[in-house]
């Protein structure tokens, strides 16, 4: 029996690799899992590779509060219930020194990053407050929520504000034996931090060489080694954990 055997997670970002590597590894350990994103194509394709009958899929912005409320409902009334949520969804946005940082940019990534992550909570706590056995709440924030990044204001600030947020809900959801955590990743290879290397003018190749020596570990995590973090969070084994942050980072927070 797998570790998430007749459990159902909700899965936001469902379409970006960390998003599809996590639901692949609930799959695996007995989980039905609803990818959710705003790209059809993408999200399509994210459980085609999963290729399980235990992965649904729905498009959905997370900043529109009826479109994840019905995301809950079709959680409850398809799949049977919802047992975890994985709020994973969010953007880095562009890279300016603070005082150039257009207004605009900085709004979207506070309404993607922190605002839809509220949504997210708001409409799927009630529901997991209900179960019988709780429920957990993972969210996905980032190694940069724990230090400052230059020229990433909009996204070093989202992220900060996502440790209030998980602090706040785990004392509200304690006594429904609901608990919520944030895991922290830095550097992870993925398209994400190849984005950022963009931004940058750099390839992925040569970001990953600059930014590697300044983790103690010497490289960038593997999205599997996030997946088994999300894994531990999600089931039985983290029963009293809550409140808590996670780093995975290898242990570039130590600087």
């Amino acid at each position: 029996m797998g570790k998430l055997t007749g459990k159902t997670a909700l899965i936001t970002g469902g379409s970006g690799d960390i998003g599809k590597t996590t639901a692949a590894r609930f799959v695996a350990e007995g989980g039905k899992v609803l990818l959710v994103a705003r790209d059809s194509a993408r999200l399509q394709a994210a459980c085609d590779e999963i290729g399980s009958s235990a992965c649904h899929s729905m498009v959905a912005d997370i900043c529109d509060s009826e479109q994840v409320a019905a995301c809950v409902r079709y959680a409850g009334e398809k799949l049977g219930g919802l047992d975890i949520l994985l709020a994973n969804a969010g953007i880095t946005g562009p890279t300016y020194p603070l005082e150039d940082y257009p207004e605009d940019a900085f709004e979207q990534v506070m309404r993607i990053n922190v605002t839809g992550t509220w949504l997210c909570l708001k409409h799927a706590l009630p529901v997991l407050k209900d179960n019988a056995g709780g429920g957990s709440v993972i969210i996905t924030s980032s190694a940069a929520g724990l230090f400052g990044l230059a020229d990433l204001s909009a996204y070093v600030t989202s992220k900060h504000a996502l440790t209030g947020l998980m602090r706040t809900a785990a004392l509200e959801c304690a006594e429904s034996d609901v608990r919520v955590n944030l895991v922290c990743p830095g550097p992870v290879r993925s398209s994400m931090a190849d984005a950022v290397g963009a931004s940058l003018g750099m390839t992925a190749e040569e970001y990953e060489k600059v930014v590697s020596p300044t983790i103690p570990m010497g490289r960038y995590a593997t999205l599997e080694e996030v997946a088994e973090m999300m894994l531990f969070l999600a089931s039985d084994n983290s029963s009293y954990c809550t409140g808590s942050i996670f780093p995975l980072d290898g242990g570039k927070a130590m600087h």
